[in-house]
C-alpha cells in the first residue's frame, strides 16, 4: 500500500496513529521473520535505548521526536538539506504548500529529487605498465584505449534520475523510510543496499514506514535489499567488501553511496566504504598470477621444500615475544632496542628489513615474502654472506617464487587462502599424502608486513610487537625506508613514485598524520583484519612500536616503554625453537608430477570460458543486457563454487571481474549511444581475453614467472587477437641500479 493511502486516515483523526503504527509494527515483523528473521528477532521484543515519542504532521503522516532533541527527527539528522526545503517552500506562491513544512513525507520527497541529481562515477581502467610480460595488462589496457577513445575520462556522467537502471545504491541511514518509496517510485535499482548506524531509528522506521508491501514488491521483481544494522564503520565496510563478492563484482561499475544524515559518524562510514571498496578490485587478483601461483607450488613440491601444518605449537612456544620488522623509516629509532633483546625474541624480517636487520646486527628467526615475483631474489642477493640466509626460515606462500625458495635451506610454506589452490590440491589428492594437513592463510596481502603479522598471528603466538610497519611516512619526514635498507640506500632502488606515491594523510600511531596512499591504507585494513581474528583471546595483545599509520587492534607504546619489561625476561634457545618448529610445524610431500597434471585439469577450466563465451555470443548488446550478462555470468561462477569447486569458480573470476566491472562503468556516460559504442567493443575484447585465458592452462605446470617468456619466442605478450594486439614482452625488470661494494661482508650480531 503506498504511505499517502496509508495514512490518509490521519488527516481528519489523528488520534488513530496508535493503532496504526502498531498495526504497522506487527505487520513488518511478520514480513521479517519470511524475509530477513534474524532481524525480525531483533526487533520483535526490541527496547529502545532513547525515549522517542511519535505524532502526527499537519498532513498526518507520522513523525517522530527522540526526547531530549528540540527537533523533529529529520530538523535534527539533516539541518542543512532542511533548510533549504523550508526556503523552497517560502519562496513558493502555493499558500498550502506551508503545510508542508513539518511533514516528514513531503520533505523526503524532496531529498529523493535531491539525491536523483547525483551522479555514479564508476571506477574506469588506467593505463598501467606490464612489468613481467602478463595478458591481463594486455587486454585491460586496451580497454582503457577505448575508454579513452570513446571520451569516458572527461568526467560526463548521466543523473541518477535519468538511469535506465542503478545496479547498487546504498543508503547511509534509513531514517522513517519514507524517501525509499519515492526513491525506488522514480528510480530503478536493482540491488539495495539500507545502512542505519542507529538501531532506535530502524525500530522507529518499522512502527512508520510498510516495510512489508516494500520488501514483497522488491523480491517480487528479483530485486535486492540487503540491511546493515551496526554502528561500527569498520564492521561495515567488511560488510561491504563481502556484499561485492557475493552478489558480484561488476556492481562496482555502477555503485550510487548517499547520506542522510549530517554528522561525523556517516562521514566515517563512507570513508570505511570506499576503503574497502578500494580493495574489491584486487579481490581475485589476475589470471596470469593464478597459473604462475600453480606452477610456483609445483616448484615447491618437487623440491620438497616443507609447508605449514595445522597442528598446533606448544603453549610454550606461542608465549615467546615476537617482534615483526618493517623496514619503515621508523625502524631506525627503534634498532638499539631491537639489537639488545634480539635474543628474548622471535624476530620476523618482512621483506627489505632483513637487508636492514643483517646490516644493524640482528638475526632474524623468520624472512616473510609475500611476492610471487623473481625480484624479490635480486633484493635478498645484496647481502653478502650467503651463510646468512641458513639460519632463517622462509615464511611465505604456496605461491612463492622458486628463486626465493631455492635461496633458503628452512622453508614454512602457507597455502594462499583467496588463490585456494592448496584446498583444491587437499580436496583431490589421496588422503594418503597427508597434504589435507596444509595452514592456509588469509590477509598476507598486499605488503610483506602483511605476511608477518598474518602469519604470526595464524601460529599462534600471543605478545606481538610491531617495528617499521609504518604504512607510509610520518607527515614531514623524508624517507619512506630504514637508513639501513641497502637496496634503497647503496644499490639504487627506487622508493619514489609508484607504490611510494603520497596520496592522502592518516592518523599517525602516536598522534600527528601518517602520509600515506592506497596500497598502505589495504596493508592497515588487512592486518587490522588479520588482529581481529583474536579479538576473542584475553591472552592475545600486539604493541605497536611503529611511527607510521595509526593500527586497530594495538596498542601503541614507544619501545623505551618496554625496557623494564624485556630487561627481566630470559634469553630464548632459538636453535632448540627451529628444530621443534621445523618437526612438529612443518612437513615436505611426495607427490609426483603425474599426479599433479591429472589433478590441474586444464579442461574444466575451458569449459567454463566456453560457456561465458557462449553467453557473449547471445547478449543482444543492449543496455539492460549487458547489465543482465554480468549477473549471468556472476551467477554462473557462483554455481560452480557451489557445485563443482571454488579454485575453478574463483580462477576464472580472476581478471574477468575488472573487465565486467568496465563494461558496466561505461552505461553512465552522458552519451548513450556512445555508452553503446564502447560497450560493445568492450565485450568483444572480453571474448578475446577468453579465449588466450584458456591457452594459458596446457603449458601448467611449467609457467613460472619471469621463465614463462619462453612461450612467446615472436616477443610478444601472447598473440595478436582480432580486438586485441598483443604488445611487446617487456624486458626483464631489475631493481638494483647500481653495484655497490658492501663493507660487511660477514654478518656480526650486535646488542649495541
Amino acid at each position: 500500500m503506498e504511505l499517502k493511502k496509508l495514512y490518509e486516515p490521519l488527516k481528519n483523526n489523528p488520534d488513530l496513529i496508535t493503532d496504526i503504527l502498531i498495526n504497522n509494527f506487527n505487520h513488518n515483523i511478520t514480513t521479517l521473520k519470511k524475509y530477513f528473521p534474524e532481524i525480525a528477532i531483533q526487533f520483535e521484543n526490541y527496547i529502545p535505548k532513547k525515549s522517542m515519542d511519535f505524532f502526527c504532521s499537519p498532513t498526518g503522516f507520522p513523525n517522530i521526536k527522540f526526547t531530549g532533541s528540540e527537533r523533529d527527527f529529520y530538523k535534527e539528522k539533516n539541518p542543512t538539506l532542511y533548510g533549504k526545503f523550508i526556503q523552497k517552500i517560502t519562496q513558493s506562491d502555493n499558500i498550502e504548500q506551508f503545510q508542508d513544512m513539518d511533514c516528514p513525507f513531503a520533505f523526503s520527497e524532496y531529498l529523493t529529487k535531491e539525491i536523483l541529481k547525483g551522479k555514479i562515477v564508476p571506477p574506469l581502467a588506467k593505463k598501467e605498465y606490464d612489468p613481467h610480460g602478463q595478458i591481463y595488462y594486455k587486454y585491460m589496457n586496451r580497454i582503457h584505449d577505448i575508454l579513452a577513445n570513446h571520451l569516458f575520462f572527461d568526467n560526463k556522467y548521466i543523473q541518477l534520475k535519468n538511469c535506465d537502471y542503478i545496479p547498487l545504491f546504498t543508503s547511509i541511514g534509513i531514517g522513517l523510510g519514507y524517501h525509499l518509496e519515492e526513491l525506488t517510485k522514480k528510480s530503478n535499482i536493482n540491488n539495495l543496499l539500507l545502512i542505519e548506524p542507529d538501531t532506535d531509528v530502524f525500530f522507529a522506521s518499522l512502527h512508520s514506514f510498510d516495510w512489508a508491501a516494500f520488501i514483497e514488491a522488491t523480491f517480487k521483481e528479483n530485486k535486492t535489499i540487503t540491511f546493515f544494522l551496526d554502528d561500527d564503520p569498520d564492521i561495515i565496510g567488511r560488510k561491504f567488501y563481502a556484499f561485492f563478492i557475493e552478489q558480484g563484482i561488476f556492481n562496482i561499475g555502477g555503485t550510487y553511496i548517499s547520506t542522510i544524515y549530517e554528522d561525523e559518524l556517516s562521514g566515517k562510514i563512507v570513508k570505511s566504504l570506499t576503503d574497502f571498496y578500494i580493495s574489491v578490485f584486487s579481490a581475485y587478483g589476475y589470471i596470469d598470477d593464478r597459473a604462475f601461483g600453480i606452477s610456483h607450488t609445483w616448484n615447491a613440491i618437487k623440491k620438497k621444500r616443507n609447508f605449514v601444518l595445522t597442528t598446533p605449537m606448544q603453549k610454550k612456544y606461542t608465549d615467546y615475544p615476537v617482534f615483526v620488522i618493517g623496514s619503515g623509516p621508523s625502524l631506525d629509532n627503534d634498532l638499539a632496542f631491537i639489537k639488545k633483546y634480539q635474543d628474548k625474541a622471535i624476530i620476523v624480517a618482512c621483506g627489505t628489513a632483513l637487508d636492514s636487520l643483517y646490516h644493524a646486527g640482528v638475526m632474524p628467526d623468520f624472512y616473510a615474502n609475500t611476492e610471487r615475483t623473481p625480484q624479490v631474489k635480486q633484493a635478498l642477493d645484496v647481502i653478502p654472506d650467503k651463510e646468512f640466509m641458513n639460519n632463517i626460515i622462509l615464511l611465505s606462500s604456496n605461491v612463492c617464487h622458486p628463486y626465493v625458495i631455492d635461496t633458503f635451506e628452512k622453508t614454512a610454506i602457507f597455502g594462499k587462502w583467496d588463490e585456494n589452490f592448496v584446498e583444491y590440491l587437499v580436496s583431490n589428492l589421496d588422503k594418503t599424502v597427508g597434504f589435507d594437513d596444509i595452514q592456509s592463510i588469509m590477509y598476507m596481502n598486499p605488503l610483506v608486513g602483511n605476511m608477518g603479522i598474518s602469519a604470526t598471528v595464524l601460529l599462534g603466538f600471543k605478545k606481538i610487537y610491531l617495528f617499521g610497519i609504518d604504512n607510509g611516512k610520518k607527515q614531514n619526514t623524508e624517507n619512506m625506508h630504514s637508513a639501513y635498507t641497502s637496496v634503497y640506500a647503496n644499490r639504487g632502488a627506487s622508493d619514489k613514485g609508484g607504490n611510494y606515491e603520497i596520496q592522502t594523510l592518516v592518523p599517525g600511531n602516536f598522534g600527528g598524520q601518517c602520509e600515506t596512499n592506497r596500497i598502505y591504507i589495504k596493508s592497515v585494513i588487512s592486518i587490522e583484519s588479520a588482529l581481529l581474528t583474536k579479538k576473542d583471546d584475553p591472552e592475545f595483545k600486539c604493541i605497536n612500536c611503529s611511527n607510521g599509520a595509526y593500527i586497530k587492534h594495538c596498542t601503541p607504546l614507544h619501545s623505551e616503554e618496554l625496557e623494564k619489561l624485556f630487561s627481566k625476561m630470559p634469553d630464548i634457545n632459538k636453535k632448540e625453537f627451529q628444530n621443534n618448529f621445523l618437526k612438529h610445524k612443518t612437513k615436505n610431500f611426495d607427490i609426483s608430477e603425474e599426479q599433479f597434471k591429472k589433478i590441474i585439469h586444464p579442461e574444466i577450466m575451458n569449459r567454463i570460458y566456453d560457456n561465458i563465451i557462449d553467453m557473449i555470443d547471445h547478449c543482444k548488446k543492449t543496455k539492460w543486457e549487458y547489465f543482465k550478462l554480468c549477473q549471468d555470468i556472476n551467477d554462473f561462477l557462483k554455481e560452480i563454487r557451489t557445485n563443482i569447486s571454488t579454485f575453478y569458480a574463483r580462477t576464472a573470476e580472476s581478471s574477468l571481474n575488472n573487465m565486467l566491472v568496465e563494461l558496466m562503468a561505461v552505461q553512465f556516460g552522458e552519451d548513450q549511444q556512445n555508452n553503446q559504442k564502447a560497450a560493445e567493443e568492450i565485450l568483444y575484447v572480453i571474448k578475446d581475453f577468453l579465449i588466450e585465458a584458456k591457452e594459458l592452462f596446457a603449458k601448467l605446470p611449467d609457467y613460472s614467472l619471469g621463465d614463462h617468456k619462453k612461450y612467446y619466442p615472436d616477443g610478444k605478450v601472447g598473440r595478436d587477437m582480432p580486438h586485441c594486439k598483443a604488445p611487446d614482452f617487456p624486458p626483464f625488470l631489475n631493481i638494483i641500479g647500481r653495484s655497490y661494494d658492501d663493507p660487511v661482508k660477514k654478518f656480526v650480531k650486535k646488542y649495541e
